[in-house]
């Protein structure tokens, strides 16, 4: 993950630890079959993008990328 995309604050919680187990419950869904843009909206300074996805288990989720007003990474969601 290239950490200059990401805004400060959001950065400082990605430690190594909590991407491992992010990436291992994502691993445990099966390849991805689908990744589809859902829409975008925004709040104040802040532009969200949705996504769907669906995996090989057949499971679906909704994810959001959270970008600030210089365009960085300011969060992340996965929704089931």
């Amino acid at each position: 993950m290239e950490k200059s995309k990401l805004a400060p604050k959001f950065a400082g919680l990605l430690t190594p630890a909590m991407l491992a187990q992010v990436q291992a419950e994502i691993a445990s869904f099966g390849e991805l079959r689908s990744f589809d843009f859902t829409g975008k909206s925004e709040a104040a300074v802040l532009t969200i993008y949705r996504y769907a996805l669906t995996f090989a288990s057949g499971m679906e989720y909704d994810w959001s990328i959270v970008l600030d007003a210089e365009g960085k990474i300011a969060g992340s969601r996965l929704l089931r």
